[in-house]
């Protein structure tokens, strides 16, 4: 056979070669060849030129072809238009990357160029085998072409080389005359995302067997997967396209492109546009239960066992109430169930699946001496209440029974469910009372919630023997105790407990779509290099959905450590974001920016929601504050004691924590420590001082007059006086003075009973009865509010502005310097300051004390001691 340039790889017959000390060395690199025969050639070295003198000649060279064609076969006999034919090469003794060459040989007439993609071509030999795919073109022409043939010719050195072999006839089937769409439908034109759509596709006269392609447009990109085939095996065939997540609150549609021959090939029918919805503008639904919508919310409530299976995934709210516990026969009430309530006691909300039943067992109400059953649902169990002077359960029976947190009986959890019992035979502790319950005979007050769109109280502890009625209204221990939800059992005088309340479950979650509320940050503005610690405030936005942040405003890329664009996932409905602001502000300027929240990456992506201004500084404008107005309150006084029972004498109320207000020069960098005064405990225990550094000072409330015969006693208000005695025997107890500029002296004597505490630093004095002193109300916190007022004395005092510490009987409110009542303990004190918000934040702040900006004020209100640096 002869030689051809294309068997080298310079694909050329000649060349140059330089003389080296009287040597050359001629390299030619060939290429592999199949069934082309035995190629023989020599090498003629020329002068000048290819064409030039010979000077030698070389000994003949032979290339030897071992390789032989054993078959080529066709997959089909038919191919119909459209669809792909594939010819099987095989050979034998071929070198790897040999080429072979191919065209199209009409059988019949009507065949031509046309009824192909391409109709030559070249195959690659590897290991022996090839493979040839020719695709037959979808040709819509206005005659039959019923009868097309066709057969492929195999050729060697290029495509008009030696023909080596010639394969077995293959006809093209005319489709194009023989499709007959009937339909091509999905099963649902709109769809949640991460749906399955399935179509169905009708159609006669294909052939059994024909391979159909799909593939989808439109701007929904998010599939499983979006491209495929199936196979015409009857009249009706279907296949299914799994869609992929779409952006929070976004649409998108799609619709699907069914071919013939591959997923390029000719379309042979669209379907209509099918939509996909995110999750989040689909409503949640559940079945189970009982259903009402309150408030913008789906209630189930569950009164009997069931389950409860939800539509789609989300954040619910429950509350769950273990069945009541049994009064003793003759003594304590039975303790109430446990209440387990999202968003109370560290109870936090549920993330529920789509699908899930989740179960509800609800625990029963008990009998005499025994302890209620547990409601259980979400993996959560609300314990049964304890049993009437043995105590254990969700929350204690009367004889100090335990109640417990969450978890094992007894054991401590974030998660408080119930309270201990009373003592002495007293009632049950309440269910998840805000506070213990008192020792005494009467049942724990339960808790009164309405989760369920009406007000009611759940778990309220069961009277004691002579307790009375249950703080919840439910009949005395002299009757059977019908109880509410999660109630304990009263106790009997006689053969018998009265009948605790049964368990109770309800499941809530917002009906409308998610909401954006604000975006909330500790102050309007940062000085640059300063984090920005910012708040995103939603309802009903699933736990860990994925948003994207961007800033609007003059701020740049560069004013932030890590940019201005940014993604996060909720926790919850209320999510933590943190922007890391840049020093390169301009000198004294500042730079304004509102976060941008969308469903999508990058600036130009449309907003869901768009918080407040916040605004960065230059550091040069970080001016400290030389004068600071300030309320400084010492801590109350205690009330004092009664006498023993028959006695005429009644403890007198305390005095108010000492009170000023005033405005102070302060240095900058100076750091000021900041004192907070405890309550003086009931008895003859006096507040302790407030003060700001060494600047002001006040002083604690005096204790009011205690028996037998302790005085009320002196401080920033006096304790209250009081008089008694045994009958025909007055005792007359003075009252305490109080320290002119911060309080009042305590209260005078009334009809042999005694007087009030005094009142605060108002300006006008207390009223002078058996009620404490009004104090005063300020809004230097940005809200108005009553601090230091005296603490009630006597029988039935009258009611003093709402400070917290008025009446008799009532201990001094928390961080207001309030006197406690007779009795009582009186309030630890408080210490605010605040300067215009035009002057830099505190340099550095110890005692946690809280921050807020309000009416162009900055304001640090320290519930506890701690300092403050200007």
């Amino acid at each position: 056979m002869p030689i051809f340039a294309s068997n080298f790889a310079s694909n050329s017959l000649s060349g140059t070669v330089r003389v080296v000390n009287g040597f050359a060395n001629i390299n030619l690199t060939t290429i592999p060849y199949a069934l082309e025969g035995d190629k023989s050639f020599v090498i003629k070295i020329r002068k000048d030129s290819p064409t030039g003198e010979v000077l030698s000649t070389s000994p003949t060279l032979t290339f030897r072809d071992t390789s032989s064609l054993i078959s080529v076969t066709a997959n089909v006999s038919s191919v119909a238009e459209g669809n792909l034919v594939a010819f099987s090469v095989v050979t034998a003794n071929t070198i790897n990357g040999a080429n072979l060459f191919y065209s199209v040989f009409p059988v019949t007439a009507n065949v031509t160029s046309d009824d192909f993609y391409a109709n030559i071509g070249v195959v690659t030999i590897t290991n022996n085998a090839g493979l040839i795919v020719l695709r037959a073109n979808t040709n819509i022409a206005p005659v039959d072409e019923t009868g097309e043939t066709f057969k492929i010719q195999i050729r060697t050195a290029d495509n008009n080389g030696n023909i080596v072999y010639t394969t077995s006839n293959v006809a093209i089937l005319d489709t194009d005359k023989t499709y007959n769409t009937l339909g091509f439908t999905p099963s649902s034109t709109s769809v949640s995302e991460t749906a399955n759509v399935t179509f169905t596709y009708t159609a006669t006269n294909i052939p059994t067997g024909t391979i159909l392609f799909y593939n989808t447009t439109g701007n929904l990109t998010s599939f499983v997967s979006n491209t495929g085939s199936f196979v015409m095996n009857s009249i009706s065939n279907t296949f299914v396209i799994a869609t992929g997540t779409v952006s929070f609150n976004a649409i998108r549609s799609f619709n699907v492109v069914l071919r013939t021959g591959s997923a390029q090939g000719a379309v042979l029918v669209t379907s209509n546009n099918i939509y996909v919805s995110s999750t989040s503008l689909v409503p949640m639904s559940a079945t189970g239960g009982v259903q009402s919508n309150v408030g913008g919310y789906r209630i189930h409530t569950f009164t009997s066992p069931g389950t409860i299976t939800f539509n789609k995934s989300g954040d619910i709210e429950y509350l769950l109430a273990g069945g009541g516990g049994g009064g003793a026969g003759i003594g304590g009430g039975g303790g109430a169930g446990g209440l387990l309530l999202s968003g109370y006691n560290g109870a936090t909300k549920f993330s529920a699946t789509t699908g899930t039943p989740y179960t509800i067992t609800l625990g029963t109400g008990a009998g005499t001496n025994t302890r209620g059953s547990n409601t259980t649902a979400f993996g959560l169990t609300a314990y049964g209440g304890g049993a009437g002077g043995a105590g254990g359960g969700g929350s204690g029976g009367g004889n100090y029974g335990k109640g417990v947190y969450s978890g094992s009986p007894f054991v401590s959890s974030p998660v408080r469910q119930g309270y201990d019992g009373g003592n002495l035979g007293g009632g049950g502790a309440g269910g998840s009372a805000p506070s213990t319950a008192g020792f005494g005979t009467p049942g724990g007050a339960g808790y009164d919630s309405s989760f369920t769109g009406s007000p009611y109280t759940y778990c309220a502890g069961g009277a004691g023997t002579d307790g009375g009625s249950s703080f919840s209204g439910v009949p005395g221990p002299s009757q059977t105790n019908s109880g509410g939800y999660g109630a304990g059992g009263d106790g009997r005088y006689q053969n018998g407990a009265g009948n605790s309340g049964p368990g109770f479950a309800a499941v809530r979650y917002y009906l409308n779509a998610p909401v954006f509320v604000s975006i909330d940050a500790p102050a309007p503005f940062v000085f640059e290099g300063a984090n920005i610690y910012l708040t995103l405030n939603t309802i009903s936005i699933q736990n860990n959905t994925l948003f994207y942040y961007s800033t609007v405003g003059n701020v740049i890329s560069s004013d932030f450590i890590s940019g201005n664009t940014g993604s996060f996932r909720t926790t919850f409905d209320a999510t933590s974001i943190t922007l890391q602001s840049n020093i390169n502000i301009p000198t004294n300027e500042e730079r304004s920016f509102q976060l941008k929240i969308a469903s999508e990456a990058g600036l130009s992506a449309d907003a869901l929601f768009t918080g407040n201004v916040f605004t960065i500084k230059d550091l040069g404008l970080q001016a400290r504050a030389s004068a600071i107005q300030y309320l400084v309150v010492a801590g109350g006084g205690g009330g004092g004691t009664d006498g023993p029972a028959g006695d005429a004498y009644y403890g007198a109320g305390g005095g108010a924590g000492g009170l000023l207000s005033n405005i102070i020069a302060v240095t900058p960098g100076t750091q000021y420590t900041i004192t907070i005064g405890a309550g003086g405990g009931a008895g003859t225990n006096k507040g302790s001082n407030s003060s700001i550094g060494t600047s002001v000072i006040t002083i604690g409330g005096g204790y009011g007059a205690t028996w037998p015969a302790t005085p009320g006693g002196p401080g920033g208000s006096g304790g209250g006086g009081a008089r008694g005695g045994a009958p025909g025997v007055p005792t007359t107890l003075t009252l305490g003075a109080g320290t002119p500029g911060q309080g009042y002296p305590g209260m005078a004597l009334l009809d042999g009973n005694s007087g009030g505490g005094a009142g605060g630093s108002s300006g006008v004095p207390g009223t002078f009865g058996r009620s404490g002193g009004p104090g005063i109300s300020s809004s230097i916190s940005g809200t108005a509010m009553y601090y230091a007022g005296g603490g009630g004395g006597g029988f039935a005092a009258t009611a003093s502005p709402p400070d917290g510490s008025v009446g008799s009987g009532v201990a001094g409110a928390t961080n207001t310097g309030g006197g406690g009542g007779k009795n009582y303990a009186g309030g630890s004190g408080i210490v605010i300051v605040r300067f215009p918000d035009t002057f830099a934040v505190a340099n550095t702040t110890t005692g946690s004390p809280n921050v807020i900006y309000a009416n162009a004020n900055i304001i640090y209100r320290f519930w506890q001691s701690g300092s403050i640096t200007f």
